[in-house]
């Protein structure tokens, strides 16, 4: 005789996961996005931050060389040392103006704005938190901070170049 299995004691019941595995396997996972989504987070962050300095690198870098060459006219390296001037006893303590081709043309810097701008009200700088400049014999010194928001923190760039007069 043979002998039948037993409709009572089949394995229909038992072909699915206990409730501890599916725990543990939750868990698991869990740790394994959360492991992920930080990694993202981390990476997007770092790139902004990245960016944030790049471009306040590059408006210090745009600033001095608009300082220096000039927007549209005689540029401020191709003077005299004789013909520029700096005026710094201004309202502000910060702010100066270098005036030069016989004071008909100049650059100033206003602290509270924290805007160069030239005669003609051309800005040739945004977001200067500080800017120094002091003349020397056949050249100048300058020296200015740039300070752009960022997402998550201000990004400071700091450049400091010596400009040789031509003449």
């Amino acid at each position: 005789m043979s002998r039948q299995a037993n409709p009572c004691k089949s394995d229909a019941g038992r072909a699915g996961f206990t409730l501890p595995e599916l725990m543990l396997s939750l868990g698991v996972s869990l740790l394994v996005f959360t492991g992920l989504f930080a990694g993202f987070s981390l990476n997007r962050n770092g790139w902004l931050m990245a960016t944030a300095t790049v471009q306040s690198s590059s408006a210090a870098s745009m600033t001095i060389e608009r300082i220096v060459y000039g927007m549209g006219g005689r540029s401020l390296r191709a003077q005299r040392a004789a013909d520029v001037e700096l005026i710094t006893d201004l309202d502000d303590e910060d702010a100066w103006l270098l005036r030069y081709e016989d004071g008909t043309r100049w650059i100033g810097y206003d602290a509270a704005s924290q805007v160069l701008v030239n005669e003609n009200d051309d800005i040739l700088g945004r977001d200067v938190a500080e800017c120094r400049v002091e003349l020397r014999e056949g050249g100048f010194w300058i020296d200015l901070t740039v300070q752009q928001p960022g997402r998550f923190q201000v990004s400071t760039s700091r450049m400091r170049s010596y400009v040789r007069f031509r003449n």
